[in-house]
């Protein structure tokens, strides 16, 4: 209400062909913000109202993680998968340096912020070069549909992998977006919703700065 003509025009053009998990991704602010879509058929009178709120995704079947539990505690052995073939690496290779692993999917829009997110971290700081592992994770079994979303963001700053999503079950974890800050000793230094974490302030201070 109260939008001038040019501002509205700018949102439509914004929205037009979103899907509503696209659109989703558009809402800014902590878990809990709220946004209203009024939805309009060009044929037809009515007017459809939807409420977006933001909030972590559950994967099917499984409850909220208990973040603090793993905090301090030794990060539990994870495959990483290349999403160009079946090469892997295990989370512990990377010992002796800080370890940010951002959890997504294709098919969660919230999820595509923080991802973004690191892009930008990657390049504000080249001096974290061989100190600081920046890793986007999906939990797509798709390999193929990472990668289209991958080129279509542009996320070309950082090394992605891929896990098994019973892998991620395993060890406890059952909800995305979820980052987890790992010390350069192996344990978790911090761990939360990708949109709860300041990525950039952990690492700094584990960095000592």
């Amino acid at each position: 209400r109260g939008l001038g003509d040019v501002y509205k025009r700018q949102v439509l053009t914004l929205l037009e062909g979103k899907s509503v998990g696209e659109t989703a991704s558009l809402i800014r602010g902590p878990v809990g913000t709220d946004l209203i879509l009024h939805v309009k058929n060009p044929n037809l009178s009515s007017v459809a109202r939807v409420r977006l709120t933001r909030a972590p995704i559950e994967l099917s079947g499984v409850r909220d993680s208990n973040y603090q539990r793993f905090i301090k505690k030794p990060m539990p052995m994870l495959s990483l998968y290349s999403l160009e073939g079946s090469e892997a690496v295990q989370v512990s290779d990377y010992l002796g340096e800080i370890v940010v692993l951002d959890f997504w999917a294709s098919w969660c829009a919230t999820c595509y912020q923080p991802v973004t997110k690191l892009q930008a971290l990657y390049a504000k700081h080249p001096e974290w070069k061989g100190r600081v592992e920046l890793i986007p994770v999906t939990i797509d079994s798709d390999y193929e549909r990472a990668r289209r979303v991958i080129k279509r963001q542009g996320w070309d700053k950082t090394r992605h992998r891929a896990v098994k999503t019973e892998d991620f079950h395993q060890i406890g974890l059952s909800v995305i977006p979820l980052v987890i800050v790992i010390s350069p000793g192996g344990t978790i230094a911090s761990m939360s919703g990708a949109h709860a974490i300041d990525v950039e302030a952990e690492v700094e201070a584990l960095l000592g700065n």
